[in-house]
């Protein structure tokens, strides 16, 4: 990825009910949860690219919903 080079972010949905949504969160070292988006207090990371996704289990690439309003800048 070249300086300036955007990429687009993803949040990785686990699992959506009527009330809140289930996303993987980042809680540093190497650390994942799956909790409810109203839990994320602004200190866990939920956005993600493909590559940090595929690379913490290609799996979760199924569950990725791609967010718009945010991109990654290198």
């Amino acid at each position: 990825m070249t300086k300036g080079e955007k990429k687009p972010l993803y949040e990785v949905v686990i699992l959506e009910t009527e009330y809140d949504r289930y996303l993987l969160m980042d809680l540093g070292q190497k650390c994942y949860e799956i909790v409810p988006e109203y839990e994320n207090d602004g200190y866990s990371k939920q956005w993600f690219t493909e590559e940090e996704i595929k690379a913490i289990d290609e799996r979760l690439w199924q569950f990725a919903v791609f967010v718009p309003e945010k991109v990654y800048e290198q």
